[in-house]
């Protein structure tokens, strides 16, 4: 059998085989030390609005301002909606505060399909600096229906979600809003499984042609 012929036909296999194993990707990614709030925006018409902290010394942060009193704020992440069952895991870092009148900040990570949200599980942090929090996609357990009605399982949820949302709440004294949700350093991570470019099958095709032709020449032969 001519050997570069079982070359081909042997490389195009593997690339086929390589092509189709899923492979952890960075899937979003923000630090906002461009001084960009890097395409997060907050969902109407919840309110408030993002702002971000950057005075070129510091990491620069976002933050919730302008919320109603004793309310929130839901920074959407941009480009995912759909099918997000290809996301893993997300992390993320925020500033928890603890003022003389003991209120606590906590973010929520959430998820919404067409009247169905899911909150994930909220674990605070040690209070007056920043904690790593992280939630797994793939674990239903960590997940719980919020308010607001709307019936749908989890993974309908995220087969078919409106959005990724983060749950900013901001601390009110007197109806003025004076502290503000601290998040930074997020990181959605995700698996995909690329299909096979068109040089592998075109690889693997002339392999598979060059050992039909060879067959084709016995048959002849004989």
């Amino acid at each position: 059998m001519n050997k570069k012929l079982l070359a081909g036909l042997a490389v195009g296999v593997m690339m086929l085989v390589m092509a189709g194993i899923a492979k952890a990707d960075v899937i979003l990614s923000s630090d906002f030390e461009d001084g960009t709030l890097q395409g997060w925006a907050p969902l109407a018409p919840f309110g408030g609005a993002l702002t971000l902290y950057n005075n070129g010394v510091d990491n620069a942060f976002m933050y919730a301002t302008d919320t109603a009193a004793g309310g929130g704020l839901l920074a959407q992440a941009p480009g995912l909606s759909g099918d997000l069952r290809y996301l893993d895991s997300m992390t993320w870092d925020e500033f928890v505060y603890d003022h003389s009148y003991h209120t606590v900040i906590s973010t929520y990570i959430m998820i919404k399909s067409l009247d169905t949200w899911y909150q994930s599980s909220n674990v605070l942090g040690a209070v007056g600096g920043w904690n790593s929090k992280a939630v797994d996609f793939n674990n239903a357990n960590e997940w719980a229906i919020s308010g607001g009605g709307g019936s749908a399982s989890f993974i309908d949820v995220i087969s078919n979600a409106d959005g990724v949302f983060i749950s900013m709440d901001t601390s009110n004294w007197s109806g003025d809003n004076w502290y503000e949700s601290r998040i930074d350093n997020v990181v959605i991570n995700g698996t995909s499984a690329p299909v096979p470019v068109p040089a592998t099958m075109l690889l693997f095709g002339t392999g598979i042609a060059g050992l039909a032709g060879i067959r084709i020449r016995r048959k002849k032969k004989a």
